[in-house]
């Protein structure tokens, strides 16, 4: 999800003029997706890097397939219980492949940020700030399709479990705290990686595989384990590392019969796995994103996008300005999908599943788009969808 539009400080040790830094510091675009910037490199539009732009598009209609999903299915359904369940599953890629892109694009603009406070003002204003602000609209929706208790006690449930899709925003707020403990060595950024892979998937095994916790421990290792940075850390470091050493992977690009061979293989042993994981709320569902199998299907469906986008933009170029531009919004398209799907939900309730879900992901994906176009056109409209600096309200005081 495309989440930023200037870079935070000149990229070190490039000795050009402020007007080039500039113009080579572009926006990288969110998160649920990118969100960072980065060192100008060749083959990019405009300051971006046109691969991520594919991976970060491709991402966001997986997770607006399983925002669709959910009107037809059960969230708890299992992995093979349906059809559209399992495209539900393969879908569950798009999340962690978010936090990867949101790992390899911050990192390669910022590696670790000098300013801290400056850097933290700009990322967490972006993230935050709509986090709060879309808090009551999340919880209105709910209330009004009958799906949230109004109680007190039920309500203060629902804040602490990441409202609504919301958690996302919370748990990159928490990432970017990693930029300023990550070593500088890249071998020791791959023993750093190593060691938040390692945690990851052992708080994936625990959620997966263990009863649900009762207790005080039942809040981080349960209930919002969606929030906490723990459970996404692996990807975010492993995105760290891609930006590291983008360009070796991308001169890779040869062997992506390779990385689909692999995202089949992996796809496969999700699937295995789906048909060990208990049933129930804390294992199906969104805490699918937690099962450790998803980790390398994840990153070899994500690779296989980077090598085939080098070539997609090449094909594709003239084109390639409605990809940027969704790349550019998916933050706000992100926010914004869900809540299209709750009118789009009812209204296409009489067609059958394979024509129902393409329509309900690409129309809801092209109406969000919309209306992110038309809300960034303000100051506050764009500040609600992550695209617009606080900081920039105290600049136009003074002009």
């Amino acid at each position: 999800m495309d989440i930023h539009t200037k870079t935070d400080q000149a990229a070190p040790q490039l000795a050009i003029p402020a007007a080039g830094r500039r113009a080579q510091a572009r926006d990288q675009g969110p998160g649920p997706g990118s969100v960072g910037h980065r060192r100008a490199a060749p083959d990019t539009t405009q300051g971006r890097i046109p691969e991520v732009d594919l991976v970060r598009v491709v991402a966001l209609l997986g997770v607006a397939a399983i925002h669709a999903a959910a009107w037809m299915v059960p969230s708890t359904e299992p992995a093979t219980g349906d059809p559209v369940a399992v495209f539900a599953t393969v879908a569950r890629f798009s999340v962690p492949s978010f936090v990867f892109l949101s790992g390899l694009v911050l990192y390669r603009s910022s590696c670790r940020p000098a300013d801290r406070g400056r850097f933290l003002r700009r990322r967490w204003s972006r993230v935050l700030l709509p986090w709060l602000l879309w808090i009551p609209v999340f919880w209105a929706v709910d209330v009004w399709q009958g799906q949230l208790p109004t109680q007190a006690e039920q309500v203060g449930d629902w804040l602490a479990s990441g409202p609504g899709l919301l958690y996302f925003l919370f748990a990159i707020a928490q990432l970017y705290l990693l930029l300023f403990i990550l070593p500088r060595s890249r071998k020791w950024l791959g023993a750093f990686t190593l060691g938040a892979l390692v945690l990851q998937l052992g708080l994936g095994l625990l959620h997966t595989y263990r009863p649900p916790e009762d207790g005080p421990l039942a809040w981080p290792l349960t209930w919002m384990a969606q929030d906490e940075a723990p459970f996404w850390a692996g990807y975010f470091c492993l995105g760290c590392l891609a930006g590291a050493e983008f360009e070796r992977l991308r001169s890779l690009r040869h062997y992506w019969p390779a990385a689909v061979a692999a995202t089949v293989g992996f796809g496969a042993l999700l699937f295995w796995q789906a048909s060990t994981v208990p049933a129930g709320t804390w294992t199906q569902g969104l805490y699918v994103f937690f099962w450790p199998t998803l980790l390398p299907f994840t990153l070899s469906f994500t690779t296989t996008l980077i090598w085939v986008g080098h070539w997609a933009y090449r094909f594709l170029r003239p084109g390639w300005s409605l990809i940027r531009s969704v790349s550019q919004h998916s933050l706000g398209i992100y926010l914004l999908q869900s809540l299209v799907l709750v009118v789009l939900g009812p209204i296409t309730s009489g067609l059958g599943w394979p024509v129902r879900l393409p329509v309900l992901v690409l129309v809801s994906v092209a109406l969000a788009w919309v209306i992110v176009l038309l809300m960034t056109r303000t100051w506050w409209g764009a500040v609600w969808v992550g695209e617009q600096k606080v900081a920039d309200a105290s600049a136009r005081h003074q002009r």
